[in-house]
């Protein structure tokens, strides 16, 4: 009877939230590293924390019964490698909110870490639809974004590092390796500070910066070599690496997040203050054609949940900054002549006068 007892004591402890020898509380006989795992691994279709599916309730209930305890084994999990702890970490981060502020930094950390393929499934570390989860993070933990914002800003003024140059086909592939995982990982931290602060400068120039970005080897090809590039025969080094491969996952990275960035950016365009609503102007000159397509979805949008006619306003400006690249838009712009709401209207004409050379003020609509 007494070990009965015991054993039902043992269980009552257990179902509690307490710490481990590694400041790690448990919950039902599991410490909090095996939850945070549960959590990567299964979907949330909603919310981070919601209970709506029987794959994720356990797990939940337990982050949510652990509390802030759990933190530190979320900072942890972060660091670690595995990505579905890293994921579940974020998860985990979001449902405690401005009680996690401790995580923070990792939080920035991780979004420098970005080695993995460009082709990850989204949510998982390496993907945009990771650093968005992140970014969300932030913005509960740190809703001001006072320590969140300047901690990415460090992040992103850091210099990469160049390591020796070697002989040894490893140290060489490792070496491109870091390079490109540096590149993409301030693609990563820009697309973060510009979405916790919509236009963020030192954000855009890298972004911008980054969607030109050219292979350096390029400078050291010959005629014939660069020729055959411009066919789009695969061209190498002297040590066997393709050259353009890294140049082509930094760009395909930036277009992808500027893309993304498109509809916090519209707004800027009639900022109150000149010198922003220029540089936003530019932003999307210099962006072109891969501005366009989420434009034309914004100036759609009248019957959706963005369908403010603020929002049709900037994205008319947004596509007349594009300037040239932006006449697929012109059927849209068009239609948007007819649209009640009168500065949507003269937007239109104003642009179309720029885009379209036979477009007189006057003209009925086609």
């Amino acid at each position: 009877m007494r070990r009965l007892g015991a054993i039902w004591l043992a269980g009552l402890l257990a179902s509690c939230s307490w710490p481990s020898g590694r400041d790690e509380p448990w919950y039902q006989l599991r410490p909090a590293t095996y939850w945070i795992a549960r959590l990567g691994e299964c979907e949330i279709p909603n919310e981070w924390g919601s209970l709506g599916t029987v794959s994720c309730r356990k797990p939940t209930l337990a982050i949510v019964r652990m509390g802030p305890a759990a933190v530190p084994a979320c900072i942890r999990a972060l660091k670690g490698g595995r990505q579905n702890m890293r994921a579940g970490a974020v998860k985990a981060l979001a449902i405690y909110g401005p009680r996690a502020r401790t995580a923070i930094p990792a939080l920035v950390e991780t979004l420098q870490d970005f080695g993995q393929p460009a082709q990850v499934p989204p949510g998982y570390p390496g993907s945009l639809g990771f650093t968005d989860r992140v970014v969300s993070v932030l913005a509960k933990i740190d809703p001001e974004v006072k320590e969140s914002l300047p901690r990415l800003m460090v992040a992103l003024r850091q210099p990469e590092s160049v390591q020796p140059l070697s002989a040894l086909p490893s140290a060489r592939d490792e070496a491109w390796a870091r390079s490109l995982a540096w590149r993409v990982g301030r693609v990563h931290l820009a697309f973060a500070a510009a979405q916790l602060e919509p236009g963020n400068e030192a954000a855009l120039d890298v972004l911008l910066d980054s969607l030109q970005y050219e292979d350096p080897e390029l400078r050291n090809l010959s005629a014939e070599q660069l020729k055959e590039l411009r066919r789009g025969a695969p061209v190498r080094d002297r040590w066997g690496n393709q050259i353009g491969i890294k140049a082509a996952a930094v760009r395909e990275w930036a277009a992808t997040a500027l893309r993304n960035l498109v509809p916090t950016l519209v707004p800027l365009l009639q900022h109150t203050d000149p010198a922003v609503a220029k540089r936003t102007a530019g932003a999307f000159h210099a962006m072109g054609s891969l501005a366009v397509p989420p434009l034309i979805e914004l100036i759609r949008s009248r019957n959706r949940s963005h369908g403010d006619p603020e929002v049709r306003r900037g994205a008319i400006l947004a596509l007349g900054a594009v300037g040239a690249p932006a006449s697929t838009a012109l059927p849209d712009l068009r239609l948007l002549r007819e649209d009640p709401d009168e500065l949507v209207r003269a937007n239109a004409d104003a642009v179309l006068k720029k885009l379209d050379p036979n477009f007189a003020a006057g003209q009925a609509p086609n």
